[in-house]
Parts: structure tokens; sequence; C-alpha cells
């Protein structure tokens, strides 16, 4: 499902191969858009008035949504080792290019006008599940809940993370992003211009008291009332050995002592605030 810029309207679909449009003030299907084979996923233009839908035949199909009947444009079928679409899809906020977390675990830009397809700009092991552009739409984010690959769209060579989870989302400094947690995986932040993990947020986890921490890179945390409980520390030794302590034995063998306020997901070394 995709919620229109204006929020009016709401596309659903699913693998009865129809897309529908439903009026939310009333509650009423205004549209259905239909497809060949099951609709995997779709995205609305910035404007409202498009709606970009792909199948698992493949095809990026382009519809114009008004009033009356809409109308659609269907674009080259996309190269895939399989028979299904892109798991994800994201519209630049200028209208121009579509990005798609394609099928044969690479990522590509459609160009709305002309409809070309770009060769695949970032590539992973396994199947993309979704693709998110910056604010100022020159960077690309791709992810399958693995792996997480970000690149300058002019840029010959992508940067491939791994063992961050998915979805993604840019911040608005197009600098850092936070991956979701799809899958078990924890909030984690990322800095792209040093090419390093910020952060780590674990909203919810424990046996029967429920917890929370957030674990800065340098390992200092915060968290919920005896959280400490919950949590260990691998140490690793030289030969590649590891043992297993909690956080009192860890801190007794070695002198550590966590530092709460040192405990961060998205702060930056280099950046001061006032």
């Amino acid at each position: 499902m995709n919620w229109s810029p204006d929020s009016k309207q709401l596309a659903s679909a699913g693998s009865d191969k129809t897309v529908r449009l439903w009026n939310i003030s009333d509650g009423q299907q205004v549209q259905n858009l239909d497809h060949d084979r099951a609709v995997r996923s779709l995205i609305w233009s910035p404007d409202g008035q498009q709606l970009a839908t792909c199948a698992d035949d493949d095809i990026v199909r382009i519809w114009s949504i008004g009033k009356k009947a809409s109308t659609s444009r269907a674009f080259d079928r996309l190269p895939s080792p399989v028979a299904i679409g892109p798991y994800g899809m994201a519209w630049s906020s200028d209208g121009k290019l579509i990005a798609l977390a394609a099928a044969d675990a690479g990522a590509r830009v459609l160009d709305v006008k002309t409809g070309k397809l770009s060769e695949p700009f970032i590539h992973f092991v396994a199947g993309m599940q979704c693709v998110a552009w910056s604010s100022d739409n020159k960077q690309i984010l791709a992810a399958n809940g693995w792996e997480v690959g970000y690149r300058t769209v002019t840029a010959k060579e992508s940067a491939v993370v791994n063992g961050l989870g998915a979805p993604v989302f840019w911040h608005p400094d197009k600098r850092r992003f936070v991956t979701g947690c799809w899958g078990g995986y924890p909030i984690q932040s990322f800095d792209t211009r040093k090419a390093t993990k910020l952060g780590t947020l674990i909203p919810r986890f424990g046996i029967g008291v429920a917890h929370w921490v957030c674990i800065g890179p340098d390992g200092h945390f915060r968290g919920s009332e005896n959280v400490e409980s919950q949590l260990v520390v691998v140490a690793i030794a030289k030969d590649g050995g590891q043992k297993l302590y909690s956080i009192v034995d860890f801190s007794e063998k070695y002198g550590w002592k966590n530092d709460p306020a040192k405990a961060r997901l998205l702060k930056l070394d280099d950046v001061v605030t006032k």
C-alpha cells in the first residue's frame, strides 16, 4: 500500500493482479488498475498525478491518475533471473527518475520521460528489498535486509556495508542514514563520509520484562532500568579466541566503566553543536 502525497487517496495491490485506489474521506474505491500478474510494488509520483507499478511480469508501468479511466505507459521488461518484479521503488522528488530495487540484486534507475533503464550500479549477493533517494536526489540507498549499498548517482563505484538491516532512510543532512529492523535487526545508523557505523538502538528485547538499549560505537550504552543484566560483552583475544563476560565481570577484569552519556545513535564526532 502507498499513500498519495496529499493523503487523500490510498493505493493497494496484491496477488489479485489489481491496484485499487481508495478515497480516504468516504472509504470508497474509485479506480481499478488491472495487471497481467500479481503486483509486487507501487509508488506515487511527487505531484500525485502518476502511479508507478511493477508486477511479477517484471514490467514497470506508469499510470496517469485522473477522474476518468487511467492510462498507462509500459516500459521494457526488467532483466531478472526469476519471474518477479522489483521489491521496492522510489520516485525522486523532482519526478524525473525512479529507483528500482531489482530482483537480480542490482539497483537501477528508470528515466520517467524517456523510459531508459540504467545498468545496475549497486550489487548485492541476494535480491534487494528497498531503495531510497537522498533529499537532493543525488544519492541512492539500497538494502536487502543484510547488505546496504549507497552511491552518488554520478559516481562510478558504490559502497556496500554488511550486517545492516532494512528498510533504509536518509538523514536530512544527506550524510547519515538509518536502517530499520525487519526480521529482528536492531536500528543502526551509519556515516557515509567516514564509512563508519555510528550507533545501535534495540527498541525491545529480553525475556519477561521488556528492555531497550542504545549502544554507541565505543560500547558505552544507556537503556531501561537494569538493562546491564541483559547484556554480555564478547572479548576477542589476539589469537582469535572469544569469551563472554557479563558487564560487571568485564568491568572488574579490564577496568572498563560504562558512561551512559557517551551512548549515541546519530551524533557525529566532527560536528559541534551549539
